[in-house]
Order: structure tokens, then sequence, then C-alpha cells
């Protein structure tokens, strides 16, 4: 197997309670409860992360609960209540659920764009100004940005 495309990859069945560091891609079908460090990591639609996730490119399929601090966020699972998610770009994509097209968000704020310095940090935004967030971000849909702006109401 080539160097590039070794991954470390966590099946389905699999739960993990604790922290992760891995120098491949990650790509999750299982649990994992606590944080995860990693160059990429791709939530498949059996997948689920409860904690905080750092990489640059994080793609949810699954379900997300926690922090998640990356450069390029792609979502088209669920993102569960009290969920941060920081990021220079989103992509919400629309999964495709049973005979619906959906993306759930829960009660939870989205960053998108640079990233402020600490000391220049404003405060959190709230859900109505997430929904300002998703539509400011330049790789999201207007058709998506009305779904998930009712989604969050």
């Amino acid at each position: 197997m080539a160097e590039e495309t070794k991954r470390t990859i966590i099946e389905s069945g699999t739960e993990i309670d604790g922290a992760i560091k891995s120098e491949r891609p990650i790509v999750l079908s299982g649990s994992v409860k606590g944080q995860i460090t990693a160059p990429s990591l791709e939530v498949t639609h059996e997948g689920t992360v409860k904690g905080t996730v750092k990489v640059s490119r994080f793609s949810c399929r699954g379900e997300i609960g926690g922090e998640v601090f990356a450069e390029a966020v792609e979502l088209s699972g669920r993102v569960c209540d009290a969920t941060v998610i920081r990021s220079k770009t989103l992509d919400v994509k629309l999964a495709q659920g049973e005979g619906a097209v959906e993306v759930t968000f829960g009660n939870c704020e989205l960053q998108v764009g640079d990233l402020p310095a600490r000391a220049n940090a404003k405060p959190a935004a709230s859900t109505s100004e997430s929904s300002k967030m998703v539509a400011a971000a330049q790789s999201v849909d207007s058709k998506v940005i009305d779904v998930v702006s009712e989604l969050m109401k």
C-alpha cells in the first residue's frame, strides 16, 4: 500500500473512550468519546463523535457532538445540541434520509471564516446568528441555506 493512501480506520462496532492522535487521516465508522487529532477525519453514516476534534479537514455523514476545530468542514449528518464548529469553510450537503432530504442541526454554534485571535475573540453566536454565518459560507447553495435556516428555528 502506498504511503499516501494509509489511513487509520475505526470500524463499526468499535467504541473508544479517550484520546486518539494519528499522523494519518482517520475514517470513523464506530464511536469515539474523547479527543481526536489528525490531518483529517471522515465520519461515515454509521460513525459517532462526542468530544473535541482538531483536524485540517472534517467530513461528517454520521453524528457529531462537542467541539470541532478545522480548516474545512463538510456536514451531511446530525449535529448534536451544544456543538461548536469553528472552521474557515463550511459545506453543508443534504443527506438522503427516509424518503426525505435532510441535515439535522441541534442547538449548536457555527463560526465560519477566519478565526479571530484569542485576544480579540467575539462572544459565541446564537443559533439565529449561526444561520447568518452559514449564509456567509461561499460554498453553501441558497437552497441549502433555506433548509438549514428552517431546521434551526
